[in-house]
């Protein structure tokens, strides 16, 4: 006999359906944030095929990209 499951989710629904974009500030676009910033962009896409309203992300870096850095940037 095999048992089926069925999952319940209690979460409020303006979390799971929201009207608005979820606001993320990103510090740094460096070797962790370029990483960071890609992630977030295939979590946005991902998110608004399934009908969510998405990230807006605002990037923060007052750095200059050197040839000591190229390497880590992505």
């Amino acid at each position: 006999m095999e048992t089926v499951k069925t999952a319940v989710h209690f979460t409020d629904n303006y979390l799971i359906s929201p009207t608005n974009p979820i606001a993320v500030n990103l510090i740094g676009a460096g070797g962790t944030g370029s990483k960071v910033l890609t992630a977030l962009m295939e979590m946005s896409h991902s998110l608004t095929e399934l009908g969510h309203a998405g990230l807006q992300v605002r990037l923060w870096d007052d750095d200059i990209i050197t040839e000591a850095n190229l390497g880590r940037q992505r």
